[in-house]
């Protein structure tokens, strides 16, 4: 996050960062059940279809605990997957992969074009937090600051079958009739 989160930091204080928009932190605020993708077959791609898109939008994400220690067991470890499973179905994400270690956690899901890569990721590190510091609050008093994330994230965008040469050459076969047509 480097310069910026420290800017934004000084300018607004955390807790108000996060009071003004809940939904985003993982608050009471409820919005409206995330709209289902149904899977669609083009050329042998597997692709998702909303009503305002067609995608396949996939991203690892890794982060790691605040002073990467480990605070937890497996016990907990076991809790935090089933509530990145929970915060994928409510949010219309699907996880493919994830592991939570000692030091960071991994996860590999998919990821409707409306949500960016920091949407994602505060999401599910914000409410994953809230939730474990409700179930444990012993892990809560491990840590100094009270804080279980550390600020930063690692994110990579990944295709199953898509790469920058494909990409390349889609764009340059747009005139083709047997281009990919996308019916919003």
């Amino acid at each position: 996050m480097g310069g910026n989160s420290t800017q934004l930091n000084h300018v607004f204080p955390k807790k108000l960062l996060l009071a003004t928009s809940p939904q985003l932190a993982g608050g009471k605020k409820r919005s409206k059940p995330a709209e289902r993708a149904e899977l669609v077959s083009f050329n042998g791609r597997s692709l998702k279809r909303t009503r305002g898109a067609v995608y396949d939008l996939q991203y690892h994400v890794v982060w790691v605990p605040t002073y990467r220690r480990m605070v937890w067991g497996e016990r907990v470890a076991r809790r935090f997957k089933r509530i990145f499973q929970e915060i994928a179905e409510r949010y219309g994400l699907k996880v493919d992969t994830q592991e939570v270690l000692d030091d960071h956690v991994h996860i590999f899901l998919s990821v409707p074009p409306r949500y960016s890569p920091a949407q994602v990721a505060q999401r599910l590190k914000s409410i994953s937090a809230r939730k474990v510091f409700q179930e444990f609050p012993e892990v809560k008093q491990q840590l100094w600051g009270g804080e279980l994330w550390n600020d930063g994230y690692f994110v990579r965008s990944v295709g199953d079958q898509v790469t920058a040469e494909v990409i390349r050459r889609d764009i340059k076969h747009q005139h083709d009739p047997k281009q990919l047509k996308l019916d919003f």
